[in-house]
């Protein structure tokens, strides 16, 4: 039996998908409260920038965690892109997102 065929091998493990979830739950949170708040005016005093910042910080966060995800993985990242290309021809075929006033 070679290490390949082994459960719990390195092979066999997604490595970063506890990170690229966290992200996701960040960037998911702070667009919540940009959804409560579109003005950006928050009420919380933890968040003393005007939310596009975090929005930008989250996203950059994601977009890491999906790279390492991806390259660590070794997914397709043309699969990945061919799929984000169709996702963005549907978005724009359905005439946009809805979205809140900001």
């Amino acid at each position: 039996m070679t290490s390949e065929d082994r459960p719990g091998t390195p092979e066999e493990v997604w490595k970063g998908i506890h990170k690229l979830q966290e992200e996701c739950a960040e960037l998911i949170l702070i667009l919540s409260k940009l959804n409560a708040f579109p003005d950006g005016d928050h009420p919380s005093r933890k968040l003393p920038l005007p939310m596009v910042n975090y929005v930008q910080e989250e996203m950059g966060h994601v977009k890491a965690a999906m790279t390492y995800f991806t390259q660590s993985n070794n997914l397709d990242e043309a699969k990945i892109q061919e799929h984000a290309d169709g996702k963005l021809k549907l978005y724009a075929k359905w005439g946009g997102l809805s979205g809140v006033k900001r």
